[in-house]
């Protein structure tokens, strides 16, 4: 199109071909911000939140898995079981591996084998029916010593991996086994043997961890992901349990993968799990929503546009150039133009509200992960039974406050507490009372820490630790006996022990001051030695750290 051409061209008709073109460009500027940006956000949140759901799945197995451990190690670490792999005494097996046990700790094998992968003891049970299960894998008199559920202590020595958990393959079904070590009640060696417990993953389970999670998952035990696993784009996350595999088989459904750890030796398992679009749902819906809105504007805009350029601007210039006309026919050079213009304001104006309200729901979904990450965290921080924060959070916990005592050139103290005499307790009272025992002892200690900054926590097993930043080794003690008075308080009946009727604690106090010649494992340490020392002075009492006293080698 020529300059001469467009110069034949009146106002109006320029202005609206000016505004035509501007409505182009900002179409496909909309379309490449859409396609480029908006849409792959949209992609990356799905994602993300698959990944968060899938983290859950694995998590609870974990807990699961978990749950199955403490209670083998409870067994394993026994000196009745440690006996009975010596003298293979009947009444061992008849007075603790009856099917109530079986049933009420949800377990479905329990198998003692000798060192050389002899098997002493196995039984199975079908908890829905109560009769004897049938596992063609565990029918053999002898389990071999390569067997991926027994494990040689020279493995530590070489390096090699162990696992001592995790989900076994059988021909009932998947199954959650865990191998412990056969030792004395104080978990002292050398092995005799190994104990092996085993929870079939059954569909109740499965549908139980459901429930829980809100997710939909399925476990593979074939290689299911390689060959249906399309997705193009790069590994979404890296676990220990291994790589994520997302693909997007429909517009309603996104499905993720995930490894999980197998102990047949072979290829890990496979978590499958099929989550509702929901984020790309609602973004589609909004875009749509948005793109018809913006048409329909743009026909608006474009019509009045026109209107107002012919009332406005085309009409005054006509009524101009027609009284100019007039003035030249008739010559009055006198007479003027009347051109009055209304006030008013012209203005094209940007459609935003369906994108702010596209915006204010990813920002809301945004808040729900967050929080949901927060609680994941919370669970992670906390210890199952107790309801007190858990070993890591101690470790964290403690790191933070020292490197801020450091900072503030204040004292942190550290309180180690351990239950007098529980193996013993557990062992006539049973582990049920033991738990309700550990659960008293964690609320006493949670109430005795005022400060936001203190922190209660069980250190493991039977052990407890105190975490006080920015007190001295006084005020620590006087914390100590009142908790020890407190605890008696409580008159937990403990006939087996050797200094009271009722559950007892020995604390073990210490008090340091950060600095460079210093480190948080030096104060774990001093609490740990006067620990001992409380132990060795007759227990149900506490012992401060002293550098005059001899220490525990």
């Amino acid at each position: 199109m020529s300059r001469f051409t467009i110069a034949k061209w009146t106002i109006g008709v320029k202005i609206r071909s000016i505004l035509a073109l501007a409505f182009l460009i900002g179409g496909i500027l909309y379309s490449a911000v859409f396609l480029r940006i908006i849409y792959p956000s949209y992609i990356q949140m799905e994602h993300d939140r698959a990944v968060t759901n899938m983290e859950r799945v694995i998590f609870a197995l974990e807990r699961e898995l978990e749950d199955l451990t403490m209670l083998c190690t409870d067994w394993a670490d026994w000196d009745a079981t440690y006996a009975f792999m010596e003298n293979n005494e009947p009444d061992y097996i008849e007075k603790n591996y009856a099917y109530e046990t079986f049933r009420s700790n949800r377990i479905n094998l329990v198998l003692i084998a000798a060192l050389d992968g002899t098997v002493k003891w196995i039984k199975t049970y079908d908890l829905g029916t109560g009769a004897p299960l049938s596992i063609p894998e565990f029918t053999m008199d002898r389990l071999s010593p390569a067997h991926p559920l027994l494990h040689d202590d020279t493995m530590k020595a070489t390096g090699s991996p162990i696992k001592w958990a995790g989900v076994y393959p059988t021909t009932q079904g998947l199954m959650l086994t865990t191998t412990r070590p056969i030792r004395t009640t104080n978990a002292e060696g050398p092995s005799r043997g190994f104990l092996i417990m085993g929870r079939m993953l059954t569909p109740e389970l499965v549908a139980k961890l459901n429930r829980q999670t809100h997710i939909d998952f399925t476990i593979h035990s074939e290689p299911v992901r390689p060959e249906i696993c399309h997705y193009e784009g790069p590994r979404l996350s890296t676990l220990q349990s291994g790589a994520y595999c997302i693909e997007t088989p429909s517009d309603d459904i996104i499905r993720i993968f995930a490894d999980f750890p197998s102990l047949s030796g072979y290829r890990d398992l496979v978590i499958q799990a099929d989550l509702p679009r929901e984020i790309y749902g609602k973004g589609k819906k909004a875009m749509a929503y948005t793109s018809i809105a913006l048409l329909l504007s743009l026909v608006i805009t474009l019509a009045l546009t026109s209107f107002l350029l012919r009332k406005i601007i085309n009409a005054p210039i006509s009524r101009l150039k027609s009284h100019m006309v007039n003035i030249k026919r008739i010559g009055d050079l006198e007479s003027r133009c009347p051109l009055e213009r209304d006030p008013g304001r012209d203005e094209i104006l940007v459609l935003a509200r369906e994108f702010n309200d596209m915006l204010n729901r990813v920002e809301e979904m945004s808040r729900s992960l967050e929080d949901a990450n927060t609680q994941l965290e919370a669970l992670t921080r906390t210890d199952p039974l107790t309801r007190i924060a858990n070993r890591r959070e101690f470790d964290t916990h403690l790191h933070k406050q020292w490197c801020l005592m450091n900072r503030l050139g204040k004292p942190i103290s550290l309180i180690m507490c351990d239950v007098d005499f529980f193996k013993t307790y557990n062992d006539f009272y049973g582990h049920p009372a033991g738990d309700q025992c550990l659960t008293a002892v964690a609320d006493v200690l949670q109430q005795s820490v005022n400060r936001a900054y203190d922190l209660a926590a069980r250190y493991g097993g039977e052990e407890f630790a105190l975490i006080l930043p920015a007190t001295d080794l006084e005020r620590a003690c006087a914390l100590a006996e009142k908790i020890r008075h407190e605890i008696k308080a409580l008159h937990i009946p403990h006939d087996t022990s050797k200094v009271r009727p009722w559950v007892t604690l020995s604390m073990g106090v210490a008090c340091l001051v950060p600095g460079e010649e210093a480190a948080e494992t030096t104060l774990v340490e001093m609490a740990d030695q006067a620990l001992y020392r409380a132990k060795e002075s007759g227990k149900d009492g506490w012992q401060a750290f002293r550098e005059d006293i001899p220490h525990r080698d």
